[in-house]
């Protein structure tokens, strides 16, 4: 903690680690334990027994543990078990982030199905590896409808004979790099954010005991 501490700051960061540590109990019940434990202290401050960072250190002390939280509530109310990433989701991630590069209508197409139907990422990942990857078609399209194109550009002598010529590229010098970029860096990219953010699909365990 910092000179800054305040105590909201010791409540809030108590209050996230709760909620993190629940992370392996069925959404619901954490949501139930984590706004039980802010209306404890709620009603503590309220009652003017939490007023000092004393005060709010002594009664986190009393509450317990995260951890120690969550043991609980697992043994309670089950957890939340990780089985492995199935062949969709390594297959969206292949299809969206190479091989869609190479197919970039079909592989695009196809890997934009298996990302939406998997249970392993979030609506905003979904939008984003969808959005984002989406830039190897047009990105495709822009190599065969701009290829580079040059000009001769030629010297004359006081005469108007031509002496020498020259080759002056008419293509501006970034179309290459962000063609690049758009076709091969971002799916590639988008294909290690979504291998970063895959969160496989969980499923309840009994409770213990």
């Amino acid at each position: 903690m910092t000179g800054d501490t305040t105590v909201d700051t010791v409540v809030n960061d108590y209050l996230w680690r709760v909620g993190s540590a629940l992370g392996g109990v069925p959404a619901a019940r954490a949501r139930e334990i984590t706004d039980e434990f802010a209306e404890h202290i709620r009603e503590a401050r309220e009652d003017g027994a939490v007023v000092t960072l004393a005060d709010a250190r002594n009664l986190i002390d009393r509450l317990g543990e995260p951890a120690d939280i969550a043991a609980e509530a697992e043994r309670r109310f089950g957890r939340l078990a990780r089985p492995r990433a199935g062949a969709r989701e390594v297959f969206a991630i292949l299809l969206l982030g190479v091989a869609g590069v190479f197919t970039p209508f079909v592989g695009w197409m196809i890997g934009t199905v298996l990302l939406w139907t998997s249970d392993s990422w979030n609506r905003r990942d979904k939008i984003l590896g969808t959005v984002l990857t989406l830039g190897a078609l047009p990105g495709f399209l822009l190599l065969l409808a701009v290829p580079p194109r040059a000009t001769l550009s030629g010297v004359t002598d006081p005469s108007g004979r031509v002496i020498s010529t020259q080759v002056v590229s008419s293509t501006p010098a970034f179309v290459g790099p962000l063609v690049l970029t758009v076709v091969l860096v971002l799916p590639i990219l988008t294909a290690v954010y979504l291998l970063v953010r895959l969160r496989v699909a969980r499923r309840p365990v009994a409770p213990n005991g």
